[in-house]
């Protein structure tokens, strides 16, 4: 769950103290406060947290209602993409959502080697790795879908 701009019209829109940003990086966790101070939001309560333990000890289980992950899922070998799914089941409520962006192949394509930073996931294999988890996927459409292939 990095901790990006989008904090911002989020945070707008939540009821103070109801939003839990997590970082790796403690740069990144002090820019987001310093976007906090420059909107006026402080008023929001945000709690941001520096964290490599993907377990988010920090978080009481069944305690969070939507949680919202861009890129992070790209960025993960399988074994810690396990270990956030395990940490989901543990804090998200009976009927919260968690949203969440992957890189993944062109369709009719080969899974490109995943290098230091980056993973593409096949939809199959994402797939089953989330339910595996308990979780039921949706795919979301949205405008990169009507890319042309050569883009």
């Amino acid at each position: 769950m990095r901790i990006r701009t989008y904090s911002i019209p989020l945070l707008k829109c939540l009821e103070p103290g109801n939003y839990v940003g997590t970082e790796l990086s403690d740069k990144r966790a002090a820019l987001a406060r310093e976007w906090v101070e420059r909107e006026g939001l402080e008023d929001k309560k945000p709690l941001f947290v520096v964290s490599t333990d993907n377990t988010m000890p920090y978080l009481e289980d069944a305690s969070i209602d939507v949680v919202w992950t861009l890129s992070v899922f790209t960025h993960m070998p399988e074994k810690e993409l396990r270990q956030v799914l395990a940490t989901f089941q543990r804090v998200v409520r009976l009927r919260g959502v968690v949203y969440f962006h992957y890189n993944s192949p062109l369709p009719g394509t080969p899974a490109a080697k995943p290098t230091v930073k980056d993973f593409y996931w096949k939809n199959d294999v994402i797939a089953k790795i989330i339910h595996a988890h308990g979780f039921s996927i949706e795919r979301m459409e949205d405008w990169e879908d009507n890319l042309d292939p050569k883009i």
